[in-house]
């Protein structure tokens, strides 16, 4: 469901270049297993948020036992195929191992 979200809001014109965004992801509680023991799982998902305008335009899905949330939002700027925005992300994208 997600990924055909983001098809409606990339063919909704949503995002322009310009256009200043901040990406973050979060964890849904009530979808955890194991959640007193070191492997927890949970489904997490990746929201694209469009500041000017004031709405989601893009999300992804993933359960952080198979994928982390760094792939997941590189997967997704890569899947809009859209230049010239600004992208806002938290300290978990700023590691150096990831832009070499």
């Amino acid at each position: 469901m997600a990924d055909a979200f983001s098809r409606w809001g990339q063919a909704a014109g949503l995002l322009q270049a310009g256009d200043d965004c901040a990406l973050d992801g979060k964890g849904l509680k009530n979808t955890g297993t194991d959640t007193f023991s070191e492997q927890q799982t949970f489904v997490n998902v990746v929201s694209m948020f469009q500041l000017q305008q004031g709405v989601v335009v893009a999300q992804a899905v993933f359960d952080n036992g198979q994928e982390s949330e760094i792939n997941v939002v590189y997967q997704l700027l890569e899947r809009l195929q859209v230049s010239g925005i600004t992208v806002s992300l938290d300290a978990l994208h700023a590691q150096k191992k990831q832009w070499n």
